[in-house]
């Protein structure tokens, strides 16, 4: 049933449509063909192939944003604190920490040239040249203290 009143169109049941929709002159568009959908021309698009979509302005989000598959995230940002997990690897390059670095595991810098291990506090540099035992704190130097 379609019914035009006061210049309001009302359809009661499906509304099936073959052709593009267009509405406001590219302001809202549907292509028929793929299912791609573009809001304002490009501020808001889904590519209707694979589902990749592109965001023009700033995308805000009041709940968890996470990435991965439902209940198998592999990096998410909790809404309420802003607290991030990722799993795997983080590469940031050149990286400030004005708070406290917590970490749970060893610290290696450049494979072996400063570690330290978190089981015991044990530090070891530039393999061997300096290690501090975490247990005993017994102290090696290799080469010539001055």
């Amino acid at each position: 049933t379609i019914l035009l009143a006061n210049q309001q169109v009302t359809i009661t049941g499906a509304l099936d449509v073959t052709s593009d929709v267009d509405i406001g002159s590219a302001k809202f568009v549907v292509t028929a063909s793929d299912g791609s959908l573009a809001i304002a021309t490009n501020k808001f698009t889904v590519d209707g192939s694979n589902g990749d979509t592109a965001i023009a302005g700033t995308l805000s989000a009041v709940s968890d944003f996470k990435v991965g598959a439902t209940n198998a995230e592999t990096f998410t940002v909790a809404a309420s604190t802003g607290n991030t997990a990722i799993s795997g690897t983080l590469s940031a390059g050149a990286t400030t920490v004005t708070g406290t670095l917590g970490v749970s595991s060893d610290v290696t810098v450049n494979t072996n040239m400063f570690k330290v291990t978190a089981s015991d506090g044990s530090l070891n540099v530039n393999s061997g040249k300096l290690t501090v035992a975490g247990g005993t704190g017994n102290t090696a130097i290799a080469g010539t203290l001055s």
